[in-house]
């Protein structure tokens, strides 16, 4: 089987009205498409499947044909997914150290990464950390092993 682009003409009740829309998928055959089609109604326009009345759905055979970037960046050729934060694998079964997969400074997955562990496992991962109260929101200064400072607000 084959990955095929399909066109889907659609026209749809919302609360303020009728619209026409062309939209584009990706799948394996025409019942794929327009289950996505129902699904991604359902999820951007909160269209329910008894407002949706599908008008044509066709197979766009020629890339030149294709009018959506987020279908058009998929039909590169030789298309790569890197696949970032990677973690080096350790030979040892039991490794002294724990693996540090992030680099020196603020950003937004140190912020989500300190949401989700909680401060207490970051306290048992090695780091000093002291914690005060600005506004509504909690900062944290938070020194890393590698001596990085680093100031969080939560």
């Amino acid at each position: 089987m084959k990955v095929k682009n399909f066109a889907i003409w659609l026209r749809y009740d919302s609360r303020s009205g009728t619209h026409n829309m062309v939209k584009e998928f990706r799948a394996l055959s025409r019942a794929e498409a327009v289950e996505a089609m129902y699904q991604d109604m359902a999820a951007r326009h909160r269209a329910r499947f008894r407002n949706v009345q599908i008008l044509r759905v066709a197979e766009i055979e020629k890339k030149d044909d294709v009018r959506r970037s987020y279908i058009k960046q998929l039909l590169e050729p030789g298309l790569k997914f890197p696949l970032p934060h990677r973690r080096t694998k350790s030979k040892a079964w039991y490794a002294a150290n724990r693996p540090v997969s992030y680099t020196c400074g603020f950003d937004k997955d140190d912020l989500l990464m300190t949401v989700y562990l909680g401060l207490s496992w970051i306290i048992r991962l090695g780091f000093e950390c002291t914690g005060g109260f600005v506004g509504r929101c909690t900062c944290f200064m938070i020194m890393t092993l590698d001596g990085c400072l680093r100031r969080i607000l939560i």
